[in-house]
């Protein structure tokens, strides 16, 4: 029996200090200068990861629910100019996945997006491609590509959950000339040629290495 009360008063003390650890560590990413760190590292891990100008006002970390929240968030296409602006950009991070520098996003709300897409050829791809590149499933690396990548955050998209409210987006494939100009109110629509403003909340199926599949929920 003395045994017993060992082992449990053991084991009581490592999940004692474990608690008491995982609080210390949440209340540190609550200060200024871990979130100022955090800001700074996260802006030029996205940059690094999408090889384009990513920009914001500032960041707050809630570790208490594992959330990061961006403001001002700025987004340059491949040719540098503006392909997404939010003023709000919620994300959900696994916190279990930072102890093996992973960044894993499992959920993402925008507030106010703005967002420019387009074709320059109706055969070529558009300007987001990258952006979907950048963060779609790889297969696993061999032991001497891991051995590069040693000591570097990885980004993970497993987004299950999309929330998107007020988003302006426009869509033009540049080569196609406009249909119904001058009927804007009779009904048509060209698929060429898109600005509109929505509201949505989706289900995110699966992201594949040219595409991505959702399903778009009533409100």
């Amino acid at each position: 029996m003395k045994i017993i009360k060992r082992l449990l008063y053991f084991f009581g003390g490592l999940i004692l200090l474990g608690a008491l650890i995982f609080f210390a560590l949440c209340t540190f990413l609550c200060t200024d200068k871990a979130q100022q760190w955090i800001f700074d590292k996260g802006i030029t891990i996205l940059s690094e990861k999408l090889q384009t100008k990513v920009k914001a006002d500032s960041l707050a970390v809630n570790p208490w629910k594992g959330s990061v929240t961006l403001f001002g968030f700025y987004l340059e296409d491949k040719n540098k100019y503006p392909m997404l602006k939010i003023d709000t950009l919620h994300a959900g991070i696994s916190l279990p996945h930072l102890i093996a520098k992973e960044v894993m996003i499992d959920e993402v709300s925008l507030i106010g997006a703005d967002a420019t897409l387009y074709k320059a050829h109706s055969d070529s791809a558009a300007n987001y491609q990258f952006a979907i590149d950048a963060f779609k499933p790889k297969k696993k690396h061999s032991k001497g590509n891991a051995e590069g990548k040693k000591g570097k955050f990885e980004v993970l998209l497993d987004v299950d959950d999309l929330d998107i409210e007020r988003l302006h987006i426009k869509w033009d494939v540049c080569d196609k000339q406009r249909r119904y100009v001058g009927h804007p109110k009779r009904g048509h629509f060209d698929a060429n040629h898109i600005n509109a403003e929505m509201s949505i909340h989706a289900d995110v199926k699966s992201i594949r290495k040219d595409s991505f599949s959702i399903k778009i929920n009533d409100s």
